[in-house]
């Protein structure tokens, strides 16, 4: 629940100018849904074992190309692709 929540921060910022529905409504009904099915599958388990896990030594790489795909849905795929 928490990652969706950061995530919708980043969605919104990223979301090309529009209507209200487009920008907003939608990554948050989208998101507000699954999270539901997510949390009521999480509800169904009875028990969870820990496995063993590795901590992350950088997330630099991934945040940047993050930013780089954004950036390019923002700037170049945003004002719409030419069709011939």
């Amino acid at each position: 629940t928490v990652p969706l929540a950061a995530s919708l921060v980043m969605i919104f910022m990223f979301r090309e100018p529009g209507a209200i529905d487009q920008v907003y409504i939608v990554p948050f009904a989208v998101a507000f849904i699954g999270i539901g099915w997510i949390q009521a599958g999480a509800w169904a388990e009875t028990r969870a074992t820990a496995q063993a896990t590795r901590p992350v030594s950088n997330i630099f790489l991934p945040a940047v190309a993050l930013i780089v795909l954004f950036s390019f849905f923002h700037i170049i795929l945003a004002p719409g692709v030419r069709f011939y």
